[in-house]
């Protein structure tokens, strides 16, 4: 036994006793059955050393293993704060595209109605302006008196009829806040560009 484990490393010892087993039967088989004995079971039982290279032996590997661990679970650690960054990441985009259809929505809804009311006022303007005009209507006769002669009172009366027609949009922007020329010219606009 001296002889066999003399020639083995203490690595190898603790790592594969069946190894050691195996070659103890080699080697003692043949001067056994010489006497007549037979080795029906060999086993080492307990290997020791006084200076603790044994003890020793097995920190290299618990140290790689608890390194490997540290490794691992830092990488877990880090792979988790990016898939997080990443949903993040997708979230605000979604809520950035969300908020501008919304704005895109809000803003169809805003040119929607503007166009709505214009349309909505200009179906009431010819009526208004015959409201205007009615008192006229139920004039029989107008007889001027005027200086300058009558072809320049006539249109005068004519002259401040077309100024109470002109501060019809004015009066309706007091009234409705909305400014019935650009109304206008903004429906005019975007017929030009359809």
């Amino acid at each position: 036994m001296r002889g066999l484990i003399g020639q083995l490393t203490v690595e190898s010892i603790l790592k594969t006793p069946d190894e050691i087993n195996s070659k103890m039967r080699e080697t003692c088989s043949e001067d056994l059955d010489k006497m007549g004995l037979e080795v029906v079971s060999f086993t080492i039982k307990e290997i020791t050393d006084d200076k603790g290279y044994i003890d020793n032996m097995g920190v290299p590997e618990i140290e790689r293993i608890r390194r490997d661990a540290s490794i691992a679970k830092a990488e877990a650690e880090r792979d988790i704060q990016i898939k997080q960054a990443e949903a993040e990441k997708e979230s605000s985009i979604a809520k950035a595209a969300e908020a501008g259809a919304l704005e895109k929505k809000a803003e169809a809804y805003k040119q929607f109605t503007q166009a709505a009311l214009t349309v909505e006022f200009l179906k009431v303007l010819p009526e208004l302006a015959e409201k205007i005009a009615s008192p006229l209507a139920k004039v029989d006769k107008i007889t001027v008196i005027s200086q300058d002669g009558a072809s320049s009172s006539v249109n005068k009366i004519t002259g401040d009829i077309a100024k109470i027609m002109a501060q019809v949009p004015e009066l309706t922007q007091t009234l409705t806040s909305m400014n019935v020329t650009e109304a206008i010219s903004g429906l005019l606009g975007r017929d030009k560009e359809q």
